[in-house]
């Protein structure tokens, strides 16, 4: 999702974009299909080349070599790369105030990165818990 959004950016301000991919489909990890549908639009409209599937072997100063699921190697000329490779969990504020105060809950993107939708969800259950 955040790879397929910041190469819509980029390619509605003139710029060419390649969108490579190892999983199987873009924005897979996008929950409202409607949301989904309309950016992968935004992508074919502004002439953005998609690779789904790939591996990704090197890269060099002005290329990005990949693998397709066929098996073949190719180059993908490129004079930036933006590597959009997953979120991690940020869990610091919560360990620092462990022990601080009387109750404390690990929500949101400090326990699980995730979208809007799942870090209102985490907010909205735990409230509804206490």
């Amino acid at each position: 999702m955040v790879g397929c959004e910041t190469g819509h950016f980029l390619a509605i301000r003139g710029h060419t974009v390649n969108i490579v991919e190892m999983l199987e489909s873009l924005a897979s990890d996008m929950n409202v299909i409607a949301v989904r549908q309309r950016l992968l639009n935004g992508l074919a409209e502004n002439e953005v080349r998609q690779y789904a599937g790939v591996t990704c072997e090197e890269i060099t100063d002005n290329c990005l070599t990949i693998t397709t699921p066929e098996g073949k190697r190719e180059r993908i000329p490129a004079d930036t790369i933006v590597i959009a490779a997953g979120f991690n969990p940020r869990p610091g504020l919560f360990r620092s105030l462990r022990g601080m105060v009387p109750e404390l809950y690990h929500i949101g993107d400090s326990a699980q990165p995730a979208g809007i939708l799942e870090a209102i969800g985490s907010g909205l259950s735990t409230g509804h818990s206490l």
